[in-house]
Parts: structure tokens; sequence; C-alpha cells
């Protein structure tokens, strides 16, 4: 079956046409009128290839903001995860005699939260 639009009676015909037959005014019309539907369809052709460079920019640029969102993700987790772990192990670090360990993992483990919080709503 030949694709649509083709004009299936007119496929086996000669394509070929002599001196005198471009002389003949209703073969001139026939060709001038194809020419002119052939123009129309070109045109309506290029708007629908300008929208499909548009739409292929367009998502180009959000796969690369999702990418940058995916890595954003990653290390909001890493951060919180790493930041909770810290606090919740941070009792184990200090001694009845010194302290400071305790504290200094509370503050690391503090730093990461707010890092990752930081960084998470500069995102948005």
């Amino acid at each position: 079956m030949p694709p649509f639009g083709r004009r299936l009676a007119l496929s086996e015909l000669r394509r070929t046409l002599t001196e005198e037959e471009l002389k003949n005014p209703g073969a001139l019309k026939l060709i001038l009128d194809e020419l002119e539907r052939v123009d129309n369809e070109c045109e309506t052709l290029k708007g629908y290839v300008d929208r499909f460079h548009y739409a292929d920019k367009q998502a180009a640029v959000l796969q690369e903001k999702q990418k940058s969102i995916t890595s954003i993700e990653i290390a909001y987790g890493i951060g919180m995860a790493l930041g909770g772990a810290i606090i919740g192990l941070a009792p184990t670090f200090g001694t009845k005699e010194s302290q400071t360990q305790l504290y200094v993992a509370l503050v690391i483990g503090v730093v990461l939260i707010i890092g990752a919080l930081l960084m998470r709503w500069k995102k948005g």
C-alpha cells in the first residue's frame, strides 16, 4: 500500500515529459498546481521543524536541571544521615573527664544537618 497522500492511480505513469507535452497548457497547470501544493506543505512542515527544535532544546535543559536536582538530593540525604549519625553517637565519644569530644561531635553533626538543609533550601 502506498504511503498516505500518494495517488495510486498515478504511480505507474512515466514521469518524463517531452517538449511538446510541456507546451500543453493543461500539463503546465497540473505541474504548477502540484508545485503550489508542495510549497504549501513545505511551509507547514517548517513550522513543525521549528517547534521540534525548540522542544528538543527545552528537553535538554530540563534533563540538565534534573541532573543537578538529583545530585543535590543525594548530598542532602548524605548530609542528613551523617549529621544524625554523628549526633546519635556523640554521647559515646565523651568521657567523664573530658567532654570536649562530645561537644565537637555534636557541633559537627549539627553543622552537617544545617549544611544539608541550606543546600536543599537554596535549591528551591
